[in-house]
């Protein structure tokens, strides 16, 4: 079986649109495609910001989730390009692939409040790798402890203790 979308059917025009989205796509800033692959989640963004797809995975393994991936893409390209047909904007087959080790995600869990997530952008992303780094090294419940990294953080950064 051909897990691609069969571009001919006339039907897939209306997967898209304004009428069932809520606002054109070629004017979104990111559309989060979450999948689902037996037991694991991933997210693959499309990223209209970076002209890329961002696949956001917790395992460093791009090989396990390549077919999901790669089909996901493919179909979304498939899905743009016949429901936006004369997007001037950019080419949606130009868009680099990225893969991300799951910072995004975690942010995503620890900053829903069911409605909304708190802004933050690829620019805080290093910053947030080493609080969330820092703050898993120096936690109460973390059996591995770290004399160093807690006396650093003593010193330099009082409020991150617990």
């Amino acid at each position: 079986m051909d897990p691609n979308l069969n571009c001919s059917d006339p039907g897939l025009k209306m997967v898209l649109p304004f009428d069932n989205v809520g606002f054109r796509l070629e004017n979104a800033g990111l559309v989060h495609i979450p999948c689902p692959i037996g037991k694991q989640w991933i997210l693959i963004v499309a990223n209209f910001i970076d002209k890329s797809f961002d696949v956001l995975n917790p395992e460093h393994s791009i090989e396990k989730f390549s077919l999901v991936v790669n089909t996901v893409i493919y179909n979304f390209k498939q899905l743009f390009v016949k429901t936006y047909p004369g997007c001037f904007k950019f080419n949606i087959h130009d868009f680099s692939v990225k893969y991300d080790s799951g910072i995004f995600v975690i942010q995503f869990i620890r900053w829903y409040n069911g409605v909304e997530v708190k802004k933050f952008s690829n620019v805080d992303v290093q910053a947030i790798r080493e609080k969330v780094a820092c703050q898993i090294v120096i936690n109460k419940f973390n059996e591995q402890h770290v004399p160093i990294a807690r006396q650093f953080i003593a010193k330099h950064a009082k409020h991150l203790l617990h």
